[in-house]
């Protein structure tokens, strides 16, 4: 009776997973670039000798949260509503 929602929303748990694993894998990257940049030198880099790294790094890690958050949600919402079993 409940089969075909259940399939459905199982689809849609798993590319929510899928995209959370993704963002996890890049977040630790950026923060792993972050960590090197902040052993190269004692004191805070500058970009243009104005914007400070960390706001760089900071600003990166926003967006990628924000970019996988509207389009896993996205793609989770079109799994969860097709109706067909591809």
């Amino acid at each position: 009776m409940y089969h075909n929602e259940i399939r459905r929303l199982a689809r849609a748990v798993i590319f929510l997973i899928a995209h959370a694993v993704i963002l996890v894998v890049l977040l630790l990257c950026v923060m792993g670039v972050e960590a090197i940049m902040h052993s190269l030198g004692a004191g805070e880099h500058k970009m243009f000798d104005k914007i400070p790294l960390s706001w760089v790094f900071d600003a990166s890690e926003v967006g990628l949260i924000a970019a996988f958050a509207v389009a896993g949600g996205r793609q989770a919402w079109r799994r969860f509503n097709d109706e067909g079993d591809a």
